[in-house]
Parts: C-alpha cells; structure tokens; sequence
C-alpha cells in the first residue's frame, strides 16, 4: 500500500489491525489524528469503497463480538489514539485484541 508505508516520526503511534479486501496487517498510524480522518483517507484512496458506512470491531479470541460503528458517529471525531483505547478497555472477555474491518 504505497501510502502506509514507515514513517520516521509518529505522534502518539497506535497500531491497528486492519482488514480490508485485499489487505490484512497491522499499520502503525499517528494517534493524534481523527480516527474519521483515516477512514477518509483509505477512502479518497481506493482502500476501502466510499459507499461504507460501518466500521466493524471484531475480537480475536472470542466468538460473535463484534462492535458496528457507523461512520457518522461521534468516535469518528474522536483521535484514534482515545478510540482504539476505549475499544481495548472494553473488549469482551477472553479476547485478545481487536481487528478494524469496513463495511
């Protein structure tokens, strides 16, 4: 992926785990971003298709958990850094980390 490749300095760097249709890896992003920021970009990108409209949550370790986060809610104002966060303080029991997927 020609845009996510390694960065020298990274402003509270996060690591995603992010699934897409032909890409399934662990990106290190810049924290301080808005997480609406990023799906942006992996949209104006031809990442992921502009008709989503979900940002899919699931938990390695567990069977059917899943968090659905439309893409017009407030987390998307939110920097990834505190989104991912809250997702990692509240992942189900058993659990190991979570995977970012598109819908």
């Amino acid at each position: 992926m020609k845009h996510l490749g390694n960065h020298p300095v990274l402003e509270n760097p996060v690591s995603v785990k992010l699934v897409m249709e032909d890409f399934c890896n662990t990106v290190v992003v810049a924290g301080n971003y808005l997480l609406g920021d990023m799906v942006r970009f992996l949209q104006d990108n031809d990442y992921i298709p502009p008709e989503t409209r979900w940002l899919i949550v699931d938990f390695v370790g567990t069977l059917n958990d899943r968090l659905s986060i439309p893409l017009h809610d407030e987390r998307m104002r939110r920097s990834i850094h505190d989104v991912m966060q809250d997702i990692c303080s509240n992942m189900p029991e058993g659990a190991y980390y979570p995977v970012i997927s598109f819908r």
